[in-house]
Order: structure tokens, then sequence, then C-alpha cells
């Protein structure tokens, strides 16, 4: 089931604009940190004290750097929630 949603995911985004996609999306955050050579970092929301895991294989884009407004659903990780399918919105 697990892969059949990223295909899922990923025939989305293709055939929907990334404004489009952000709307199915139900959370909003800021990226807090991003090391783009270790692929991974935080992202934080306004409604939430903590702060959200993301890794470079749950974007939509190449990559994030710090102060990007993105748009994302999270499931349950390791240590907390992690972000998935995180779009940038600026």
């Amino acid at each position: 089931m697990g892969s059949f949603f990223c295909i899922l995911v990923n025939l989305k985004s293709k055939e929907m604009s990334q404004e489009q996609l952000g709307q199915e999306l139900n959370r909003r955050g800021i990226v807090k940190f991003y090391d783009k050579v270790k692929g991974f970092g935080f992202i934080m929301e306004a409604r939430n004290p903590e702060d959200i895991f993301v890794h470079a294989t749950n974007l939509e884009c190449k990559s994030l750097d710090k102060g990007d407004e993105v748009a994302f659903n999270t499931k349950p990780g390791r240590k907390g929630e992690k972000a998935v399918n995180v779009i940038i919105l600026n």
C-alpha cells in the first residue's frame, strides 16, 4: 500500500501545479534548517511547538533552503512526526 501511495502522489504532482498540490496538503510551515549534503532538516509550524523532521526522500522538489515556506503532510516517524510529500510554496 505504501508504494502505491507514493506512485499516486508522484503522478498527481506531475499532473497538478504545486499550488493545486499544496491545497491537498494539510500542513504549512517554514524550513528551520536543512542540510543539503546529509539530506535532512526540520520544519517549524506556528501551531506546533515541536520541529518536524524532513528527509530528502520525502521531497517533491530537489532540495530545501532555510526560510522556505512549505506545504506537507505528516506520518509517524521514529522520534515523532516526519514530513512527507513536501513542496515549496514560495
